[in-house]
């Protein structure tokens, strides 16, 4: 294993924010992450809320029966651009016919062979370890082809950027839920 990218969080920042970059460093990059940016010192300088990175966990979603709602992981989601709202967040969740029936939580769920990484006509769409796929948003065209190719429907749209939104797996929303329905979880190899 390479040893993790240097990272440097530039100040302003709140301090429970922070970046463990495991395994993948060259996927640390302005490329794929637009809060990641080069510093004059051949660091990479964090100008908004970090991810948790981990290329070979994913997010699982355990007992959905005890979901109520509450939506803290679309909004901790949205966090990772350093925005409040909850335009780009890559996870979601709905109602499923009113509180007594419950909500359904939708998020990527790391295919081995993403069909929606399949159907881009630029390769925008790679495979990540441990299954899923990055989004390489200079290459992509906004043809909105992955939107419709995703089994789960786990593909969201920004309509800012006019790029898709696809959850990377960083566990950021698991701090946020209050009943524990999502976990970062080991990836079983493939």
């Amino acid at each position: 294993m390479d040893p993790p990218t240097r990272v440097r969080i530039s100040p302003g920042l709140p301090s429970f924010l922070y970046v463990q970059v495991l395994e993948c460093p060259q996927l640390l990059n302005d490329d794929v992450f637009a809060h990641v940016f080069p510093s004059s010192h051949g660091e990479k300088e964090l100008r908004a809320p970090s991810l948790i990175i981990s290329y070979m966990k994913r997010l699982t979603i355990g007992d959905v029966q005890r979901c109520v709602g509450c939506q803290l992981c679309m909004f901790a989601c949205n966090r990772r651009y350093g925005n409040g709202g909850l335009s780009k967040s890559a996870i979601r969740v709905r109602s499923v016919g009113g509180f007594e029936r419950g909500f359904v939580v939708i998020a990527c769920r790391a295919c081995a062979d993403p069909p929606c990484m399949k159907v881009c006509p630029t390769d925008a769409l790679s495979l990540r370890k441990g299954g899923g796929v990055v989004l390489h948003q200079s290459k992509c065209i906004g043809c909105r082809l992955c939107l419709d190719a995703c089994p789960v429907r786990s593909v969201f749209w920004d309509d800012e950027a006019n790029k898709p939104n696809i959850c990377v797996h960083c566990g950021y929303c698991t701090g946020y839920c209050p009943y524990d329905i999502l976990e970062l979880k080991e990836a079983e190899a493939r």
